[in-house]
């Protein structure tokens, strides 16, 4: 009897053959004596058509998956994503071709809403830059005083997209004590209602948010849907955190509210585009415009493409004519490990969007 053969993408081993995610248990398929796997290298970020023919299965990471990487002998049946979104995967070609593509929601909607929650945590603590006091040793340590960050309760949570993982978010930030809003055409009312929250325009969102978080798919409508315009609204004590597919910030936008205090510090979990050379420049002054007493929080994370829990029809409020920043498509696996900001710097210039890591 002829096994069901399962392809992998190459991104699922590292150079030396050994797994990118361990966790990540291939034991079942392994063991079914029906089933074979094999791993199958991308070509320029791209699934070679050549290389999947004769497979029935595709379990895809990072690379995109277009019309060009159907096999001419139509064995293949299914892609199934690694993760949300279907950013990287031409539907279109996929439907014309019979190929079923699924996703897989329940395996990052928590720990997607954790890593909102850190940011959120982060950011109100001014962890990054107690890190950086402390590394300095003894000399420093009178600066965290400057630095005691802003308490939680009271405070306004704002939640741009109420899916899978905004929802989820929403469920860990019950005890926090804070008020909660959230924005999102598509959402049933009373399942937000339902943890408390209320549902608002998306002006009003932006300007009300202590904490605005955003995950939200990227599609035409949602591409710079975090623009200056609305931007510009926001609190300058407030903070941004992004943990959807970076393009649906509009980069350069969110340089010049860092710079020039539109808001007080950013959290930012993806890339807004494949290269390191299409950041902004680093050597722009920081603009040290806030209230009196309150210092800016900065500091480096490790980028990753962590898409939302949303489904690509749902429509959502135009850009403000905002252009959006970057490839819609996942960056490739050797180019995430950039240095991210998180709001504006110290007494010195701001290192702006995506920077080669030094480790």
């Amino acid at each position: 009897m002829e096994r069901f053969r399962v392809a992998l993408s190459g991104d699922f081993r590292r150079a030396d053959g050994s797994p990118s995610y361990p966790m990540f248990d291939l034991g079942p398929l392994r063991a079914d004596p029906r089933v074979e796997i094999a791993y199958v290298d991308p070509v320029d970020g791209h699934m070679p058509a050549e290389r999947l023919a004769g497979f029935d299965a595709l379990i895809l990471l990072v690379p995109r998956f277009d019309a060009g990487s159907i096999p001419a002998d139509g064995r293949l049946g299914i892609v199934a994503r690694f993760g949300v979104g279907y950013d990287s995967v031409d539907v279109g070609a996929c439907t014309a071709a019979g190929i079923a593509v699924a996703i897989t929601p329940d395996g990052v909607r928590r720990p997607v809403a954790v890593a909102i929650v850190t940011y959120l945590l982060a950011l109100a603590g001014r962890v990054m830059v107690k890190d950086r006091i402390v590394r300095a040793g003894p000399a420093a340590w009178p600066q965290r005083n400057d630095h005691m960050g802003l308490g939680l309760t009271t405070r306004t949570f704002a939640q741009l997209g109420v899916g899978n993982i905004g929802l989820e978010t929403l469920r860990l930030l019950q005890p926090f004590g804070m008020r909660l809003i959230a924005h999102d055409p598509y959402v049933d009312p009373a399942a937000a209602e339902a943890l408390g929250v209320e549902m608002v325009g998306i002006d009003r969102l932006f300007r009300e948010a202590d904490f605005l978080s955003v995950s939200v798919p990227l599609n035409p409508e949602t591409r710079g849907i975090v623009n200056g315009d609305r931007l510009r609204t926001m609190k300058p004590t407030a903070f941004l955190i992004n943990t959807a597919r970076g393009p649906v910030v509009d980069q350069p936008a969110l340089v010049r509210a860092l710079t020039e205090g539109w808001i007080s510090g950013a959290g930012c979990a993806g890339p807004t585009s494949a290269s390191p050379a299409s950041a902004p420049p680093t050597s722009a002054p920081c603009r040290r415009s806030r209230p009196a007493g309150r210092r800016p929080a900065w500091s480096t994370a490790p980028c990753s493409t962590i898409p939302s829990g949303r489904r690509a029809s749902r429509r959502w409020p135009a850009a403000s004519g905002s252009a959006g920043c970057g490839s819609e498509s996942p960056a490739p696996r050797s180019a995430m490990s950039w240095r991210q900001v998180v709001g504006r710097p110290l007494q010195r210039p701001w290192t702006a969007g995506c920077a080669a890591r030094s480790g």
